[in-house]
């Protein structure tokens, strides 16, 4: 029996540096991979304003895949190793560690999620709506305001920024931002950085970078309106500047003013107007069922960086047909 118990004794021994180690705590080496758990699939749409030239702002509708890909990354499993140093190594015993790999485990991190967006073409021809306002896309998914209910927005001079809704019957909705700057530093970095715009004046083609010694001398406004109004009919207004200075205006804005609400407080935009040249900018009006008058009047009135031209101001009637 004694000689049982030394002998399970010194084997006990023996093993306990192979349990410490086996026990050992272990850590990350090497990046072995990245292992792709579970995707999930989404189908929705982007929207974008799309530079044009002319008054009325044009949306561009993307079909859109959305791929979420869950990854765990894969590392070595490391075992720490102690190793003691001889007794004749110093005057005080220690003892050096280091790692090895553990052959045949690893150790998996965190999940994180990586998304890939896979672009699948024009949303076209499709029911929509943009900010409540039914519409659809034509062949090239292209979406043309021919109400202007966004400029209808930014009449208000306060409003710099809105975030649109536009909502797709089967893809869900998106939101975007567009904004509105009148008068843009000529060092700005808006300037430089309108590949994709958000500005819905610069999407029309129109400079509202503040010029340099600009004047307002010479400049001839003229207003083009319909010889008679239906009510319930859509009609437009055209306002041109015409610059017979020597200098260009900057920044050059109109505005309708008018008893009649429908007319009233609607924004014409020029901006930047060179010498010996024209500019034209119409906006879209919907006639109301009920005139109680014959006529309408109304008057545009312009301002520019320097001020109001108060010289320019038109003043024109619109002649409401009756059934006889």
């Amino acid at each position: 029996m004694n000689h049982f118990m030394i002998r399970l004794f010194l084997c006990l021994c023996l093993s306990l540096p192979l349990l410490a180690q086996n026990d050992a705590p272990r850590r990350k080496g090497k990046l072995l991979r990245t292992e792709v758990r579970k995707t999930d699939t989404a189908s929705d749409f982007t929207c974008a304003l799309k530079k044009t030239e002319g008054y009325l702002p044009c949306l561009t509708l993307r079909r859109r895949t959305v791929l979420t890909h869950h990854e765990v990354k894969v590392f070595e499993a490391l075992r720490e190793v102690r190793k003691e140093e001889p007794k004749d190594a110093g005057p005080i015993p220690h003892a050096s560690l280091s790692y090895e790999v553990i052959p045949g485990e690893t150790i998996e991190g965190e999940e994180t999620l990586r998304t890939e967006e896979i672009d699948k073409g024009p949303l076209a021809n499709a029911e929509i709506t943009v900010q409540g306002v039914a519409g659809k896309t034509d062949a090239e998914g292209l979406y043309i305001d021919g109400e202007q209910h966004l400029l209808n927005l930014f009449d208000d001079m306060k409003t710099r920024s809105l975030t649109i809704k536009v909502t797709h019957g089967e893809l869900g909705e998106q939101l975007m931002n567009i904004t509105r700057e009148l008068i843009i530093p000529i060092d700005s970095q808006i300037v430089a950085t309108q590949e994709h715009t958000t500005d819905i004046i610069k999407s029309l083609g129109l400079d509202f970078v503040q010029q340099k010694a600009p004047s307002h001398d010479g400049l001839i406004l003229s207003v083009r309106v319909p010889e008679k109004i239906h009510p319930g009919e859509r009609i437009s207004i055209m306002v041109t500047v015409e610059n017979q200075g020597s200098k260009l205006a900057s920044n050059l804005l109109a505005r309708s003013f008018s008893r009649e609400a429908w007319l009233n407080g609607r924004l014409f935009y020029f901006g930047t107007v060179q010498p010996n040249s024209k500019q034209s900018f119409t906006r879209i009006f919907r006639v109301p069922e009920q005139l109680p008058n014959n006529a309408c009047f109304a008057t545009i009135a312009s301002w520019d960086v320097l001020g109001p031209l108060p010289k320019q101001q038109q003043h024109f009637g619109l002649m409401v047909a009756r059934e006889p």
